[in-house]
C-alpha cells in the first residue's frame, strides 16, 4: 500500500510538474503515478480511475507531442492507455 500512497502523492502536486514544463523525468513520474492510482483505483472499480487515466495520457501525450524523449516502452503505454479510454491509436 505505500507504493500507492507515494504514487497518490505524486498525483496530487502537478504544480511541481507545472513549474518547469521541460523536466521530463517530473513529467514522467506524474504520468506513472496517476497509472498506479487509475490501475489500482480500477481493480477496486472505483470510477475515479478514469480521471487517474486521463491525466496520465495528458502527461505522456504532452512529453510526445513536444518531441521529448519517451521510451518504447512507455509508447506502449500510451497505446495501452488510449485503448482504456477509447481514444484513436
Amino acid at each position: 500500500m505505500g507504493g500507492l500512497l507515494t504514487a497518490t502523492r505524486r498525483a496530487e502536486r502537478p504544480e511541481r510538474v507545472a513549474s518547469d514544463p521541460r523536466y521530463t523525468e517530473w513529467q514522467r513520474d506524474l504520468y506513472v503515478s496517476h497509472w498506479r492510482v487509475a490501475d489500482a483505483l480500477g481493480k477496486l472499480a472505483d470510477a475515479d480511475s478514469i480521471k487517474h487515466w486521463r491525466q496520465a495520457h495528458d502527461i505522456l501525450q504532452g512529453i510526445v507531442d513536444r518531441g521529448l524523449f519517451v521510451s518504447p516502452s512507455d509508447r506502449e503505454e500510451l497505446k495501452q492507455i488510449k485503448a482504456k479510454l477509447g481514444k484513436e491509436k
